[in-house]
């Protein structure tokens, strides 16, 4: 079997709790808009609300690292990008001292 190369992977948290968790961690550790507090809200096209985060380097560059999720069972969140390890180990480090 090939490894796997997908850009985008689903990780199934459980609840809207870790969900939100996920996406403020990932938030706050963001090069740009660390500040920002994703909450909860309706995005058109959803039949949920929607929690969004993005942990750029370069404003608006998704691929870079973000994170959402529909706030509804299994509660997925759906990460992408990661360009940077270090990046991506500061936040999985936050993410492990918060008890994911």
């Amino acid at each position: 079997m090939p490894p796997r190369r997908d850009v985008i992977q689903a990780i199934q948290l459980g609840s809207p709790e870790k969900l939100i968790a996920f996406c403020r961690t990932l938030q706050r550790y963001s090069p740009v808009g660390s500040y920002l507090d994703p909450v909860p809200a309706p995005m058109p096209g959803y039949a949920d609300n929607l929690v969004m985060a993005g942990g750029t380097f370069i404003d608006g560059s998704t691929s870079e690292l973000s994170a959402d999720g529909p706030l509804r069972p299994p509660y997925i969140v759906f990460c992408q990008g990661g360009t940077h390890w270090t990046h991506m180990a500061l936040i999985l480090e936050a993410l492990l001292d918060q008890a994911f």
